[in-house]
């Protein structure tokens, strides 16, 4: 078993990446790369931080290292005796390309710049990290992307239809009952319908809109009060107000809320079935795409 192998093999155990190693030894990525395909050997001071790094002996690094030199000093055999002559063949030897990266999925490397796609993911408040994929890796990824996008955006159509139709039923029936006129029933039904639709599709500003306005609270103020009897009481009966008028606001803005909403749904809601069926449309040819691209390349 060669250096390389036992440095790729305890990297993959201490579940660390070539980019990860090669931070924390000030090194690229491609070294640690060079080293883990025996293109080049660590020194010393390497050999001993790749120790503590992933926890193994020094010595077996070292150890390694050193057979693997000894393998490559011996002495070449004895000649033997020239055979009997043979028609002459004449070998080109081709140079082997450099190695520019190593994939971090299919960990094989990539010896032509334009089979290196870089990528660059944003953990949050947490700092962004680099990674480095073949081509074919690449649009495995991206499939996986689309794939989860276009199950999104399914779900969130069967959602918006089927919400819809319930709450417009509920509204439908509930108005129908107590309201003479029938047709003002239907249309606020209608509304309920469009209105969920923009809620849980979400690519209009509706939705958005909607669900803001609704999230309004009324907050109280603090109450100065004596710690007596009376003061208590006075404090209880503040509180009782407060919560009443807290209620009442959440209920009016919810009402205002759905009343804009009402207003302005059943323009929006087609803007929203129709680029959500765009989404679902674009992910299913990017996923076409990389397909051809993956078979392309095996």
């Amino acid at each position: 078993m060669t250096l390389g192998n036992i440095l790729a093999s305890k990297r993959k155990l201490a579940n660390l990446t070539q980019q990860q190693v090669g931070d924390a030894l000030n090194v690229s990525p491609q070294a640690v790369s060079k080293w883990e395909n025996d293109l080049a050997q660590p020194d010393l001071i390497a050999l001993k931080r790749l120790a503590e790094l992933y926890n193994v002996p020094v010595s077996q690094l070292i150890d390694a290292a050193d057979e693997q030199a000894a393998e490559a000093s011996e002495p070449a055999p004895e000649p033997e005796p020239a055979p009997a002559p043979q028609p002459t063949v004449t070998y080109i030897e081709v140079p082997q390309k450099p190695v520019l990266a190593v994939c971090e999925d299919c960990n094989k490397p990539i010896y032509d710049g334009k089979d290196i796609v870089r990528r660059t993911q944003h953990h949050g408040k947490s700092p962004s990290t680099n990674h480095v994929y073949c081509s074919v890796c690449a649009k495995k990824r991206d499939r996986i992307t689309a794939i989860n996008q276009m199950e999104e955006a399914k779900k969130s159509k069967k959602l918006a239809i089927g919400w819809g139709i319930a709450f417009a039923v509920i509204v439908g029936v509930g108005l129908g009952v107590f309201t003479p006129i029938h047709f003002w029933a239907i249309l606020l039904a209608f509304c309920t319908f469009c209105l969920t639709g923009c809620v849980f599709i979400d690519e209009s500003f509706v939705g958005d809109m909607w669900q803001n306005m609704i999230s309004w609270s009324f907050h109280a103020p603090g109450v100065i009060f004596d710690l007596s009897l009376d003061g208590v009481l006075w404090l209880i009966a503040v509180k009782i107000l407060f919560w009443i008028i807290g209620v009442l606001f959440a209920i009016a803005a919810f009402l205002v809320g759905t009343a804009i909403g009402f207003l302005f749904a059943p323009f929006a809601v087609i803007y929203d079935y129709v680029q959500n069926g765009k989404e679902i449309k674009d992910c299913q040819n990017k996923i076409n795409e990389a397909d051809a691209f993956i078979k392309s390349h095996q």
